[in-house]
């Protein structure tokens, strides 16, 4: 199994891809720890990891609450001492453009967004470099690299920036024995773009992409979990596009 041993930390486990990369570890041997703020569903996921054998925590976590994330890392470390790989699923989608969306909600999206991987990495990085490495993975988006009417100012501004973030990170601590990546998927199965898109648009979008479907989440949670096996080891500081060909760079 690739990671019989590890220890990961998974934010926005209680679904879409967060959820399918918790169990897909789970399934390879990884010692995980289920953080997101639906706590009520947290319980669910965790008690399909662990009937697939993972040794599991579940923490109801608000990344966008630095003191709650630094709380939640520390209890992983007690637990299961040490932290292997993090992958950062935990984010909001918004639709508002500049015109409509006022400070309230480009806080609300840059909070949890941006701000929340600042708040996720910080104790993770240090962690990892006190024991000698560690993968990271996170989530951004075909929408940092190129404009659709459905990605609203703030998200894209704050997918845009974990990919500097993910790049100053990986040029930091590269010689640390972290490596750092970000996928960009375009529209998966999952249950936010049924809330942010209005009707035709879904169809609209599916039709821009060579494969002519959303992804599944497992799809993208395969991705992830090359990134953070050992067969990984010498991709970092990428943005790795996901999209079915709707976006190509």
């Amino acid at each position: 199994m690739r990671f019989a041993g590890k220890v990961a930390v998974i934010t926005g486990a209680a679904n879409g891809i967060g959820k399918a990369t918790a169990l897909q570890l789970a399934t390879e041997g990884a010692r995980i720890a289920l953080c997101d703020l639906k706590a009520d569903q947290l319980g669910g996921v965790a008690d399909q990891a662990r009937a697939l054998g993972a040794q599991v925590m579940a923490l109801p976590v608000d990344v966008s609450n630095q003191a709650d994330v630094a709380n939640a890392v520390a209890k992983v470390v007690g637990e299961f001492g040490r932290l292997d790989i993090l992958v950062h699923c935990a984010g909001i989608m918004s639709s508002k453009q500049i015109l409509d969306c006022d400070m309230a909600e480009w806080n609300r999206v840059i909070g949890v967004n941006l701000t929340g991987t600042y708040n996720v990495c910080q104790p993770v990085v240090k962690q990892m470099v006190a024991q000698g490495g560690g993968r990271i993975v996170m989530t951004s988006s075909a929408a940092a690299k190129s404009p659709h009417s459905n990605a609203g100012i703030a998200y894209a501004a704050s997918k845009a920036g974990m990919l500097s973030f993910v790049r100053q990170l990986s040029y930091q601590f590269g010689r640390n024995g972290l490596t750092v990546n970000a996928v960009c998927p375009g529209t998966v199965a999952t249950e936010m773009p049924y809330r942010h898109f209005e009707a035709g648009q879904l169809e609209a979008r599916l039709a821009e992409s060579v494969a002519g479907r959303m992804a599944r989440p497992e799809e993208i949670a395969e991705l992830m979990l090359h990134l953070v096996s050992d067969a990984g080891s010498y991709i970092t500081g990428e943005a790795v596009n996901i999209t079915g060909g709707t976006f190509i760079d």
